[in-house]
């Protein structure tokens, strides 16, 4: 009679033997997932950390910065919007304008018009006048204030045909004053001509290439063996102290073209790059990042820059310096 009662003993202790076996082994895949998730997460934020983006990434915002784009709107035709906060919104069209005389004989120019119908009439602007690309005549539109007055700015950024990259400029109009300018050009107390002629390179040798810009007491190091599409030969090397920076603005990829910044304070910056070239100028070794606001009078002011290399399909801030003080008004 006892081996019955000793028999379902054993099979309860077995059973139970086996679930928790079961339960301590689910148990630990649990925790290895687990751990697997938080190492990845320290891994992403110390990649963040480093200030490193992959090239063809926007750039990481700094100090709760967020980033507008100003492309996107190529087929940009109508919209209403209240530019002015008077909660009637305005009308704005854009259109291209073909020459009658062209007509017949192909299109050698075209002009970009701007129209904003409100309730005190009709603005009819030309805001570019080109020779007809592929390119087209617009390849975005904001309509965001940029002095401060309260008003929306309309911004549109003009792209153009260049080599190798397709080169952009922005027209800017205030509603309320009718102020307008080109930028870079126009109403602009900085020269993009001047401000390249500014920087020096000089070779150290194993790779180092220094950067330099007395004018800003800027000085920088660039480390030609992190990028991919230099060789390591000292004589080749030696031939990257005839870098030089285009002055012409340029979209290069998602990260490295014109486009707004806004900081923790909602003041809207214009961050215009311009590649820094090697042996030609399919060599592109960097970028200069140029910051600018518009201030109360309408003027666009120079603010700072930064110098950005490559590190492998990386990018990584070089350096950066202010404007000289005469320049901030």
């Amino acid at each position: 009679m006892k081996r019955p009662f000793i028999f379902v003993i054993t099979f309860i202790v077995f059973i139970v033997v086996i679930v928790f076996l079961i339960t301590n082994t689910i148990g630990k895949k649990d925790i290895s997932v687990s751990t697997n998730q938080s190492s990845s997460s320290v891994l992403q934020t110390n990649n963040e950390s480093e200030g490193q983006i992959n090239i063809g990434q926007s750039k990481l915002p700094e100090n709760n910065e967020s980033i507008i784009s100003m492309d996107g709107d190529m087929n940009f035709k109508e919209a209403d919007v209240d530019l002015d906060n008077d909660g009637n919104k305005e009308n704005i069209k854009v259109t291209t304008e073909i020459p009658k005389s062209q007509d017949q004989g192909g299109i050698e120019e075209v002009t970009g018009r701007l129209q904003i119908t409100g309730k005190d009439g009709v603005d009819d602007i030309s805001f570019i006048n080109k020779p007809q690309s592929l390119a087209g005549i617009i390849s975005g539109i904001k309509f965001i204030d940029l002095d401060g007055d309260g008003i929306k700015d309309i911004l549109i950024s003009i792209p153009d045909t260049g080599n190798p990259f397709i080169t952009n400029s922005l027209f800017i109009f205030n509603y309320k004053s009718k102020q307008m300018y080109s930028f870079p050009g126009d109403k602009n107390d900085f020269s993009l001509d001047e401000f390249v002629k500014g920087f020096t390179f000089s070779y150290k040798g194993n790779g180092i290439l220094n950067i330099e810009n007395k004018d800003y007491n800027f000085k920088g190091t660039m480390n030609l063996k992190n990028c991919e599409n230099i060789t390591s030969s000292e004589e080749n090397n030696k031939k990257y102290e005839d870098s030089w920076i285009d002055p012409r603005p340029v979209s290069m990829d998602d990260g490295a073209k014109l486009m707004l910044i806004k900081d923790k304070d909602n003041k809207v910056y214009i961050r215009m790059p311009l590649a820094i070239y090697g042996i030609n100028d399919t060599d592109v070794i960097g970028e200069v990042e140029l910051y600018f606001d518009v201030s109360s009078d309408f003027i666009t002011k120079f603010r700072r820059f930064e110098i950005i290399g490559y590190n492998g399909n990386a990018k990584v801030k070089i350096g950066e310096a202010n404007a000289i003080k005469e320049m901030i008004g």
